[in-house]
């Protein structure tokens, strides 16, 4: 029995490993020259940037901790305290906003608590849960930290001026929610936290994020064949032929919204539905700078539009000793964009300049610029997401393909999700094939 996995991300590398140690043969095709998809890192003169942001390894599943522990028994992870802030009129916020309110001024503090108090007694009086995002944040939070925060923050990091045509499907354990009495307590002048599960993260002591996805490669070695794009997907009787190869099995990790461009036969239903799926691409901006300019921080959110294009930045150099050069540091900006970014040293130079302007650094310091794109990087939530999906999938999975991973599945996942996720794929897929066998 052989299974094709089709391209070697971190669920493409977690399902393969997890179906050879049940016995099964796999193949993992990859486009590109390297295999760890969105976890990609690149090092230039001692940097270290991840490809697609300021990525992390935390986790609320034990199991998913010890996966990651256990890829790094010979050298165990950085262990941090999450230090994040929203940079708000001048002001370094305590992340989530709602546990930072007593940190606003007064007038700003009024209107958060005011709107809060106000969104809590309209729930509890029966206020129904609004299917849109842009009336959700308003029944959730209320209009103050709405108006103040969660509206142009969502604006920014969406791309888009109007969030009612995002639905809501995706916002829980996505969206941190504080009990109003930590609300109070924290306009009051008390300290405190939220979003507890990620109060303590890690990150690999050398090799950039991209570490986790080598150590998963290793136990695959031979079996991951690099610069080798999907061309031509077909069902032949009860099997898959894969660019002419037949297989018992197939895994996608390739997005839904690409995949079903090459699927033969595929019926007008999923093709439809797969086409519709959006996406939001993100550019990540990595900045050389002195190490007397990099704050006790992990990263910082950029929530208003004269921030410039940034709505977050992390300093990367804190997550690793061996994140940059010896007396040096790096901070990471990521700019969301729909359709296409055009990056030329202008822009660049525009960001740059917009960074040190919120005294991140000073622009005197910078010592090495480094960009990349990722067209895949957040899900577009439509009103029509979850059904369109569905039927996807659905879709898919009758051809004998099964879709995989943030958007193989479009699941909405972190690298712990996808890595549970990959584990239940191998166990289900091993279950199909030995009911094939028998």
């Amino acid at each position: 029995m052989t299974v094709a996995i089709l391209g070697a991300g971190i669920s493409g590398l977690a399902v393969g490993r997890a179906l050879q140690e049940k016995g099964i043969d796999v193949e993992l095709l990859e486009a590109s020259d390297e295999p760890g998809g969105l976890c990609r890192t690149e090092i230039r003169d001692g940097y270290v940037m991840d490809h697609s942001g300021g990525h992390i390894v935390f986790s609320r599943h034990e199991r998913a901790m010890q996966y990651y522990h256990d890829l790094f028994a010979d050298e165990p992870m950085v262990r941090s305290d999450r230090k994040t802030r929203i940079l708000f009129k001048g002001r370094y916020i305590p992340y989530p906003f709602e546990n930072g309110i007593g940190e606003l001024s007064a007038e700003d503090r009024l209107a958060c608590l005011k709107g809060i108090l106000e969104a809590a007694v309209a729930r509890s009086n029966g206020a129904v849960k609004p299917q849109n995002f842009r009336d959700w944040i308003r029944w959730h939070v209320g209009s103050g930290i709405a108006d103040l925060f969660m509206n142009p923050y969502n604006q920014k990091i969406w791309e888009l001026d109007d969030l009612s045509e995002m639905g809501i499907s995706w916002v829980d354990g996505r969206i941190p929610e504080a009990p109003i009495s930590d609300i109070v307590r924290a306009a009051l002048g008390e300290t405190t936290v939220g979003y507890g599960h990620q109060a303590i993260f890690y990150y690999p002591l050398r090799g950039g994020f991209q570490a986790i996805t080598d150590r998963i490669a290793k136990h695959l070695d031979g079996k991951i064949q690099l610069n080798t794009p999907v061309t031509d997907v077909q069902r032949v009787g009860n099997r898959c032929q894969i660019n002419g190869k037949l297989y018992d099995s197939v895994i996608s990790t390739i997005p839904m919204t690409e995949l079903v461009k090459l699927v033969q036969n595929l019926d007008s239903g999923t093709q439809e539905s797969a086409s519709g799926l959006g996406y939001i691409s993100l550019a990540c901006f990595l900045f050389g700078i002195d190490g007397s300019d990099v704050q006790d921080l992990s990263w910082i959110y950029l929530p208003h539009a004269n921030q410039g294009g940034a709505n977050r930045v992390t300093y990367l150099s804190n997550y690793s000793p061996n994140n940059a050069p010896h007396g040096k540091g790096s901070v990471m900006a990521e700019v969301t964009y729909r359709g296409k970014l055009n990056v030329d040293q202008a822009y660049i130079d525009t960001l740059r300049k917009h960074l040190a302007k919120e005294g991140l650094y000073r622009e005197e310091n910078v010592t090495i610029e480094m960009f990349r794109h990722n067209r895949f990087a957040y899900i577009h939530y439509s009103q029509d997401f979850v059904e369109r999906r569905q039927r996807a999938i659905d879709g898919f999975e009758a051809m004998g393909i099964y879709p995989l991973g943030r958007f193989g599945r479009y699941n909405y996942y972190n690298t712990d999700m996808c890595i549970l996720e990959a584990l239940d794929m191998a166990d289900r897929v091993a279950e199909n094939l030995g009911a094939s066998a028998g």
